[in-house]
């Protein structure tokens, strides 16, 4: 469990971040972190570092995390990110299943990619009569 006023101990520079990005389990290399107060609301800025692929190249982004103060303790697990080395589940299975997901991402870089269909679009899958592109 952790305080919001602690947050700072287990954010080491350099460490691995866990956290859901839309929906999907991501790690981040954490630069840094710092305090900020928007629209009344202090946060927790975790700046991070992921591989990315602009069309050209592979290279470092940027990330943010904010994490909302909060009152009391809560569990680690419950902050929108957290230190990979406290992940509850374990840090192995998670990181052998993003490594083969970086693995495809990888291959799907190069040249880019088009696909064509020309024939009958059928729109929905009831009975009737199918919607026929003109």
């Amino acid at each position: 469990m952790i305080t919001f006023e602690h947050l700072w101990a287990i954010f080491a520079p350099g460490s691995f971040v866990f956290s859901k990005t839309y929906g999907e389990d991501c790690l981040y290399r954490l630069k840094g972190t710092n305090e900020t107060v928007e629209s009344k609301k202090k946060y927790s800025i975790l700046q991070c570092g992921y591989v990315d692929h602009d069309g050209v190249g592979f290279g470092v982004a940027t990330h943010f995390v904010a994490i909302p103060k909060f009152e009391g303790a809560v569990y680690v697990s419950a902050l929108g990110a957290y230190p990979l080395d406290l992940h509850p589940g374990g840090k192995e299975t998670l990181v052998k299943t993003l490594i083969e997901r970086g693995k495809r991402f990888e291959a799907l870089a190069g040249e880019a990619r088009y696909k064509d269909y020309e024939g009958m679009a059928v729109e929905g899958v009831d009975d009737g009569p199918p919607d026929r592109d003109m």
